[in-house]
């Protein structure tokens, strides 16, 4: 999103601060919250821990209600981040060139915004839980792999001591291990396809596909 952003190189880096910090309390307090109703064992069990707790209590439909709106802002945003991925893809060649076209009134790209809207819904009704779990393996594996870069970087291009990169890549690690085998087949899988594919491309000379 930083070319739709204005001063991005200050305002982008803020706001991801910021939003970790407020989501970092967010979460734990409610993480809290919901222990302390029902116990760590009844929240592991449950596909819906946090109705669970909620149900403890008086304020059920209205945390349901609340947290359907929270998943609707989430999904939008991902749709929304997704979307450009799709675009800056698109718009190297790694991707069919139509849906780089930029909508003359709304200068958004709409046909990005529609595929991607389109695969997600495509992709619920594979399973909802299968598709988390393999969008879960990418972000994750892709920070991974961030912060990998960030260890490999000279001294004199780092902004940040070596121990940040290092901590972030030891826990996006970590997290990995507790995914689902069926995440780690079809992340993995989708990893050798594209791999694959840039090797390929590569071989013919950075071909344009589309």
């Amino acid at each position: 999103m930083a070319e739709e952003v204005k001063t991005a190189g200050r305002t982008i880096p803020r706001a991801i601060i910021l939003a970790l910090i407020v989501s970092a309390v967010l979460y734990l307090g409610t993480a809290f919250v919901a222990v302390g109703l029902i116990g760590s064992t009844g929240l592991a069990a449950s596909h819906s821990p946090l109705s669970l707790a909620m149900a403890a209590t008086k304020r059920a439909p209205a945390v349901s209600l609340g947290a359907i709106i929270a998943t609707a802002s989430v999904l939008l945003m991902t749709v929304l981040g997704m979307s450009r991925m799709t675009f800056a893809m698109a718009r190297n060649g790694q991707l069919p060139s139509f849906l780089s076209r930029i909508h003359p009134r709304f200068c958004t790209p709409h046909l990005a915004v529609l595929s991607t809207g389109l695969g997600s819904c495509i992709l619920v009704f594979g399973g909802f839980s299968r598709a988390v779990a393999v969008g879960t393996f990418a972000l994750l594996f892709h920070h991974g792999l961030a912060n990998l870069a960030a260890l490999r970087l000279s001294p004199e291009k780092r902004r940040w001591p070596q121990v940040i990169p290092a901590l972030g890549l030891l826990s996006c690690a970590s997290l990995l291990a507790f995914l689902s085998r069926d995440a780690w087949l079809i992340g993995l899988t989708g990893l050798a396809l594209g791999s694959v594919f840039y090797w390929v491309r590569e071989k013919v000379g950075k071909m344009d596909f589309f």
